[in-house]
């Protein structure tokens, strides 16, 4: 029997199903929680000072007397081997900090709105060490890929980083972490890799979300050449019905 109109929508949309079903277990998402790293707060006010060994971490610019006490928080994480096999796509890639605290060496600026910019670093830098980040050494960093505004209370701040990852990813050797800038200022602290008094998850995290895109790829690619084959074979029968129907009239 020739099967037309939704019969035979319907049977593609159940092979379309069984396919997508297919290439969803094939790309199983893998997700990695990173909480190990290196960090580093530079100070402007002693810009050669070395900070990578502190448990504490600040983002916030200020000025007292015309001298300028900005930090800047710049975060590495270790990127396990496996993210860098053939194929790996991020599907998503999420960062946190945890604004725990705050001081008043330069004024109460607690009720003062803050901001809390994300951006890539560009280049090589080591928390410690003769050549650790200083405020005069610390590489260059790029625009702003995330930011959150209006901070009034100390919690969890989280910035968007998938495309930066997936960047990292498809080009080994250009992990340099991220840095976050605050250019108000509301002092905004945070616990460093170095804090082991609080939760790993107070400290700086990365979330990464995977799947193995040739496997994905290789079953849609399956699927595709099934649909193909069932359509050439629709096709077939088609002219075969055809012909046979035009045998019959003209009999």
């Amino acid at each position: 029997m020739r099967k037309t109109g939704p019969m035979r929508d319907a049977i593609l949309c159940l092979v379309l199903t069984s396919l997508l079903g297919v290439a969803a277990a094939s790309a199983s998402a893998k997700t990695y929680l990173l909480q190990a790293g290196q960090d580093s707060s530079p100070y402007s006010f002693t810009p050669n000072t070395r900070r990578g060994t502190l448990n504490t971490a600040y983002a916030f610019t200020a000025f007292d007397q015309g001298a300028e006490h900005s930090f800047e928080y710049f975060i590495q994480w270790n990127l396990p081997a496996e993210l860098f096999e053939p194929g790996v796509e991020v599907v998503q890639a999420l960062a946190w900090v945890y604004h725990g605290y705050s001081y008043t060496l330069f004024g109460d600026f607690s009720d003062v709105i803050g901001e809390l910019s994300c951006h890539e670093v560009l280049a090589p830098w080591t928390e410690a060490g003769t050549g650790g980040l200083t405020w005069n050494n610390r590489p260059s960093i790029g625009p702003v890929v995330d930011q959150r505004t209006e901070i009034l209370d100390e919690g969890m701040i989280w910035f968007e980083l998938t495309d930066v990852v997936q960047g990292w990813i498809d080009n080994p050797g250009s992990n340099h972490g991220i840095a976050l800038t605050n250019s108000l200022n509301r002092v905004m602290g945070f616990y460093s890799f170095q804090d082991g008094t609080v939760s790993p998850n107070l400290r700086p995290s990365l979330m990464i979300e995977t799947v193995p895109e040739p496997a994905a790829a290789a079953s849609l690619f399956a699927g595709g050449a099934l649909l193909a084959f069932l359509d050439r074979r629709r096709a077939r029968r088609i002219r075969c019905w055809n012909t046979a129907s035009s045998q019959r009239r003209s009999s």
